[in-house]
């Protein structure tokens, strides 16, 4: 499977089944390999440790010469408008009031194709998750460590 919406559609099927079933997702990548998507687990366990895992990532695909790869996770999303809090702009999501958590889907490919969702989560009063609707965020204007690992001043 090397189509990136084929892929794309997988990253997000296997992360509504794991809100499903284990209440949480695992962030993982998918890159194109035969007879299905090969899933890559991230193993870091502190925010810390990503710029160094995404710096490995990177290298795999160039040096392996990947043409695409989807990302799975739950994250927090925040926005801002920079000319009325310009203070938020060093201000990771994490740290504001004003957020959303989210399972977010994002899928790049060298040649510049981007599809980018994201699934609101919703806890209930016993800490059940459930997911919003699927929302395309493809002409969002995203930032942050996973929009673009074939940039590479990103």
């Amino acid at each position: 499977m090397t189509n990136l919406k084929e892929m794309h559609d997988l990253g997000c099927d296997i992360g509504k089944r794991s809100i499903r079933m284990r209440n949480t997702v695992g962030s993982f990548f998918l890159v194109p390999a035969e007879p299905r998507p090969l899933l890559i687990s991230t193993p870091w366990t502190c925010p810390e440790e990503k710029p160094v895992y995404i710096g490995a990532m990177r290298q795999i695909l160039e040096e392996e010469k990947i043409e695409a790869y989807t990302f799975v996770a739950e994250a927090w999303l925040a926005s801002y408008n920079p000319r009325v809090n310009p203070e938020l702009a060093n201000i990771s999501p994490r740290n504001r009031s004003q957020r959303e958590d989210v399972v977010i889907v994002m899928s790049r490919s060298r040649s510049g194709e981007s599809l980018t969702t994201k699934f609101v989560i919703d806890y209930d009063a016993e800490g059940k998750a459930t997911l919003g609707p699927q929302e395309d965020m493809n002409d969002t204007g995203g930032t942050g460590l996973m929009e673009n690992l074939f940039d590479e001043a990103a």
